[in-house]
């Protein structure tokens, strides 16, 4: 599932985010680091939701988590397959 979360800045779209993803396991992550093989690194297959924030270029970020997986990349050579979470996109 992916969210979506407009508006202009200090409008409280990190603090909405918040509410609705509650207490669970979540990644925050930059969109422009979305171009590293190894920006997945940080996520387990305990991760429930990531949250990109700063979104310039709504639709390929959309369309880059329509995929089932993600596949993380470690920095030593192991690579490994997780159901992708639920996403919010945070864009202004």
């Amino acid at each position: 599932m992916i969210i979506t979360i407009e508006g202009h800045r200090a409008e409280g779209k990190s603090t909405l985010a918040k509410s609705i993803y509650g207490c669970k396991k979540t990644s925050f992550i930059q969109e422009s680091s979305l171009g590293s093989s190894f920006w997945a690194s940080s996520l387990d297959s305990c991760t429930e939701v990531i949250v990109v924030d700063d979104v310039k270029d709504y639709k390929n970020t959309c369309n880059f988590f329509k995929n089932e997986t993600i596949t993380i990349n470690e920095r030593f050579g192991n690579s490994f397959d997780i159901k992708t979470p639920m996403v919010i996109l945070i864009k202004q």
